[in-house]
């Protein structure tokens, strides 16, 4: 199994992506940048709008609630890349810690804690699928 943190970058990197456009295309861009994310791309045998693409059609498949929290994570990474000129571990990390050390409780902490944990899951689905049929799991 991969480390939480690998799992974590990786799909934060990339979940974002859109190639028809939107807020997404918006924070792929500037996660796409992170050079971890770029050498996930060459080890899945993809680029990142190939990779990009599969994750729209995985998000698009997810229930409501779900891409809202994916979309919402990643839109927090991608913003504090920008701000802070980090990579994305680092952001992630920054975000886990303001979850686990914040006392209170609200949609947007709940919200960003199951992207978090959806990113993981959705990066091991979509690496898995590129690795063992050489395209998106997601028709």
């Amino acid at each position: 199994m991969k480390p939480l943190v690998f799992l974590v970058l990786s799909g934060l990197t990339l979940a974002a992506c859109n190639s028809a456009g939107g807020p997404l295309a918006q924070d792929c861009a500037v996660l796409a940048t992170d050079p971890e994310a770029q050498e996930n791309f060459v080890e899945m045998g993809t680029d990142a709008d190939g990779f990009c693409d599969c994750v729209i059609k995985y998000v698009d498949a997810k229930p409501e609630t779900e891409q809202r929290q994916i979309r919402l994570t990643m839109e927090r990474v991608a913003d504090g890349m920008e701000e802070s000129g980090e990579g994305a571990e680092e952001v992630v990390g920054r975000l886990v810690r303001e979850i686990m050390l914040s006392q209170t409780s609200g949609e947007d902490k709940s919200d960003l804690e199951a992207g978090i944990s959806l990113v993981g899951e959705l990066i091991d689905d979509i690496d898995d699928g590129f690795v063992d049929t050489g395209s998106c799991p997601v028709s």
